[in-house]
């Protein structure tokens, strides 16, 4: 069985706003005066810079005393800035966010009023809302860039005292935690009326475009996520489709995107560390084999979830900013 948390809560319980830049000067302004402009008062914002040199140190700056923020003096990497994050929070609840993230002024409440273990997820990236998108469901996991994690879960799923993996440095580490929570036993809930504006521009079709350290860790941390939380019957389930996608990334490496295959050696140096990890998930692991596979089909999967009342529904899209 899954563990699900009570559906409704307290409004006042505390949230923890985590947010990590990076030469982030062109978006953290708006960023920051939107995560203060919430309609909430409960809430804390921690930031941290990972050792910035376009003017984002200048900008922090003008937010002292409006929010606790640390200048590492080197680049960690979203992984491990997020987790120092966290470890500084007191939040009930801790939302992830990227500085590129826009927050409407209801979004924390919305998140706060309707979840068992609620993080926000944009689904239908880069197509139109067709008005499909406008039911409560769960789903496999959420995006970092705007996510509300249950502090119980976060302490529930770190592997190592790590909640998002250190090894990833920046990159699929919300992927990575979707699958570990998926298999200890914890749920997803998108909720369609928490809305915020991302900018997003890391995306497969812009790949080429991307810096080529960004694309090294996305296929290193392809790998590692796979060898981390893939289990054996997942794998004879989709063997064939899983091997071709595998060889296509490894050929594209050697034929065309050569800066990328210093990550199979970064992935060898890792494999200790990552078997390790491996092996507590899987004594820890509470869901089924057939729950798992249930999730990875041809098209994308979502599952209805409960629906809240009309008076709490109606006090959503009150509040809905």
């Amino acid at each position: 069985m899954l563990n699900l948390t009570p559906l409704f809560m307290s409004q006042l319980e505390f949230v923890s706003v985590t947010l990590v830049t990076y030469n982030s000067g062109r978006f953290i302004k708006k960023c920051l005066e939107s995560v203060l402009a919430q309609k909430y008062s409960d809430l804390e914002l921690i930031v941290i810079d990972n050792a910035s040199t376009d003017g984002t140190v200048d900008i922090l700056e003008q937010f002292d005393g409006r929010c606790r923020i640390v200048y590492n003096e080197e680049n960690v990497g979203f992984s491990a800035a997020q987790n120092q994050a966290i470890a500084m929070s007191r939040g009930d609840w801790v939302l992830t966010l990227n500085p590129d993230v826009l927050l409407l002024p209801g979004f924390v409440k919305q998140l706060v009023d309707f979840t068992p273990m609620l993080r926000h997820l944009d689904r239908g990236s880069q197509s139109p809302d067709g008005g499909e998108y406008s039911n409560f469901e769960y789903v496999f996991g959420a995006t970092a860039a705007a996510a509300l994690y249950r502090r119980e879960m976060i302490e529930d799923v770190a592997v190592k005292g790590e909640f998002f993996d250190h090894d990833f440095f920046v990159y699929r580490e919300d992927a990575d935690v979707a699958w570990r929570h998926q298999l200890l036993g914890w749920r997803c809930l998108y909720t369609p009326y928490a809305r915020a504006y991302h900018v997003r521009s890391v995306l497969p079709g812009n790949r080429r475009a991307l810096p080529a350290e960004i694309n090294m860790h996305s296929v290193k941390n392809r790998f590692l996520m796979r060898i981390k939380n893939m289990t054996w019957d997942l794998y004879r389930r989709n063997w064939f489709s899983i091997t071709v996608r595998d060889l296509v990334v490894i050929g594209a490496c050697i034929l065309r995107e050569h800066s990328s295959l210093k990550a199979f050696w970064k992935v060898a140096c890792s494999w200790s560390s990552v078997r390790e990890k491996r092996a507590e998930i899987m004594r820890r692991r509470k869901a089924t084999d057939e729950y798992m596979a249930s999730w990875f089909q041809a098209q994308p999967v979502s599952r209805p979830a409960p629906k809240p009342s009309p008076r709490v529904l109606a006090r959503l899209k009150a509040a809905r900013g």
